[in-house]
């Protein structure tokens, strides 16, 4: 008696999962996950960007950036190219930066001096213009820019 209550019951909670006409080979088959199709510099979306000095110093304070990842993966590094009408500089972002999420990071820019006095316009830095020079998505995939590439490849010095 009790072993047909076990079968009885086995039966009912196997029919509670299994939809209606399916059966449970089809069902027990996995589906393959989506595969990443990195969109090299379109997969980075920088929405804005910024600079701010501590001081009249020269040297910037933090580093203001916005973005949004449209790779199908999370993206775990990121290299911005920052140029200024007076500088060029390079600043790294690490992290875990989920797939069509917005994000807003103040990141610490190199300490190098460049001139403030007459660099700024309305609402920023005159000239400024932040990109995305390289970066690595969780699959270990890494896309680099052909600028980057190209300095890579000069001997030192060469610049």
């Amino acid at each position: 008696m009790n072993r047909k209550f076990g079968v009885a019951a086995a039966a009912f909670v196997l029919a509670l999962y299994l939809p209606l006409g399916v059966d449970a080979a089809a069902q027990a088959t996995p589906t393959p996950a989506p595969v990443a199709t990195p969109m090299g510099a379109d997969a980075l979306k920088i929405t804005d960007c910024s600079l701010t000095y501590n001081d009249l110093s020269g040297v910037p304070g933090k580093f203001h950036v916005d973005f949004i990842d449209l790779n199908a993966l999370p993206v775990t590094r990121i290299r911005f190219r920052v140029r200024t009408n007076t500088a060029t500089f390079a600043v790294m972002d690490l992290g875990m930066f989920a797939p069509n999420v917005h994000i807003h990071h103040d990141l610490d820019p190199p300490e190098i001096r460049m001139p403030v006095i007459g660099a700024w316009t309305g609402g920023g830095i005159a000239g400024l213009d932040c990109t995305v020079d390289a970066y690595t998505l969780t699959n270990g995939y890494t896309w680099i820019s052909d600028a980057l590439r190209h300095e890579l490849q000069e001997p030192p010095g060469h610049r």
